[in-house]
């Protein structure tokens, strides 16, 4: 939501879309469908809204996506978690969506360890907890892991020492954890206080991870761009967190949704007359690979057919005082 709205005053205040000022809607829909199509509808139709852009909405896609289907709404990138980014052709994934971001997980596990006894230890709150394990035990013997142990856990638990000594006890030396970051920030020291110390990677990652000793060296498969790389290509997304999120952090989720308002963008402009919702689906039907300057892999979308985005993801690890982004814009892809 912050990022949202830094893209949306960093792109206004270089003049907006061919002259016009973003307006932003956003709405709490507080992980209710029911809510989520309700807002979505009032949007649309009483708010004037054309596109929702970066939704950030893992447990409510249901609600939303028959919805944006009937009315021929787009909706471009966001959290990329539910079957509707690659079902619903209203959507329009800008990078690794559900089964990409799991396979993605384990791609930069395998890029970055040598250890092979998996473990996967998943949340029980979200449909998309359970895919992730599912797609990482589809794809382990791929990418030479072994999975030794699985387990789900709640992340309102206050402990998981539990898991950790079942996960030792089975030999695991490699855990892929698809928690929330409260709990990925949790989980690790209290696995270290069981005498528990894998290789970890997982669905989360931030700079916080700096300053948690166990996750040096966690790798990270970033559906966009690196949120850490400063290359020439990423000047402006630094700029804009500078200026309008100075204290904000930063994370795979900002080069998310920064992604997102660059694809509108790119749609937006190439409108010619009123900028509508379907004036924006046809200037989406146009893109043939496009990947913004090399912030996403090359994404190309088919007039009313549902996209699947490509297996790959872009590299970021947690190094001394800082996340690296050691392959720079060179996505890992299957």
């Amino acid at each position: 939501m912050d990022m949202l709205r830094a893209w949306v005053e960093w792109t206004n205040a270089k003049g907006g879309i061919n002259g016009h000022p973003i307006d932003v809607t956003i709405v709490d829909d507080r992980s209710d469908p029911s809510r989520a199509r309700a807002a979505v509808q009032d949007m649309v139709e009483n708010k004037g809204v054309v596109a929702l852009v970066a939704p950030f909405a893992t447990l409510t896609h249901s609600g939303i996506g028959p919805y944006v289907r009937e009315k021929r709404v787009p909706v471009i990138g966001g959290d990329q978690n539910s079957p509707e980014y690659v079902t619903n052709p209203m959507y329009f994934p800008i990078g690794a969506a559900q089964e990409g971001w799991a396979w993605g997980a384990l791609r930069v596990m395998a890029e970055q360890y040598k250890e092979r006894n998996l473990g996967i230890l998943y949340c029980v709150e979200a449909e998309t907890c359970s895919i992730i394990n599912k797609t990482a035990q589809k794809y382990a013997a791929s990418l030479g892991f072994k999975v030794v142990y699985t387990a789900e856990a709640s992340i309102a638990s206050p402990d998981f020492s539990a898991q950790c000594l079942a996960a030792r006890s089975a030999g695991v030396d490699t855990l892929l954890v698809a928690m929330d970051l409260n709990t990925m920030r949790r989980l690790a020291p209290q696995c270290s206080r069981q005498g528990f110390k894998p290789k970890y990677g997982g669905m989360q990652q931030d700079t916080t991870y700096l300053q948690i000793p166990e996750y040096q060296g966690f790798p990270y498969g970033n559906q966009v761009f690196p949120y850490s790389y400063a290359g020439p290509e990423t000047a402006e997304f630094r700029q804009a967190l500078a200026r309008f999120l100075p204290n904000g952090g930063n994370n795979p989720f900002y080069a998310n949704v920064w992604a997102a308002g660059g694809f509108f963008q790119k749609a937006v402009s190439q409108v010619n007359g009123r900028v509508t919702s379907a004036a924006i689906l046809d200037q989406l039907w146009t893109f043939k690979n496009e990947n913004l300057g090399g912030l996403s892999v090359p994404m190309t979308y088919t007039k009313d057919k549902p996209t699947v985005p490509p297996l790959c993801v872009f590299l970021t690890v947690v190094g001394q005082g800082k996340i690296d982004a050691p392959m720079a814009l060179k996505p890992l892809c299957k």
